[in-house]
């Protein structure tokens, strides 16, 4: 397949839709941390969630798995009302490509997190 006839690819509408030129880096680093994450949740069960977390971003499986994206450095809280469980903890600093991971915890209500680093962060929650 062409590159004119990939729909991914914007290499032919770069003009039409006033790309710089040095475009394509960046989008091939999205497209892959969008399928390194695709591939690590689930995806299919996970709803926008913007109720979930003071940011406003969330993606969530309520009670099961919740994908928190804060685009600033600092604390935030998210919800878990109803969630009784034991989840597991991972942040994913934007920045590096980096996964730290946390310590798991139990909780089920609202609870502050600090992220472990300055900057984006994905903090990423999954029932144990």
């Amino acid at each position: 397949e062409s590159e004119a006839e990939n729909p991914v690819s914007m290499l032919f509408g770069r003009y039409q839709y006033g790309l710089p030129e040095d475009w394509e880096e960046p989008v091939r680093t999205a497209l892959g941390r969008a399928a390194f994450w695709a591939k690590r949740i689930d995806l299919t069960a996970m709803v926008p969630a913007g109720w979930a977390s003071s940011t406003g971003y969330c993606l969530a499986d309520p009670g099961r798995e919740y994908l928190i994206y804060q685009p600033e450095s600092g604390s935030f809280k998210v919800n878990l009302y109803g969630a009784d469980a034991t989840f597991a903890v991972e942040w994913y600093r934007i920045e590096t490509d980096e996964i730290i991971e946390g310590r798991p915890f139990s909780c089920g209500m609202a609870i502050d997190f600090t992220p472990p680093c300055p900057g984006e962060v994905l903090l990423h929650l999954k029932r144990a």
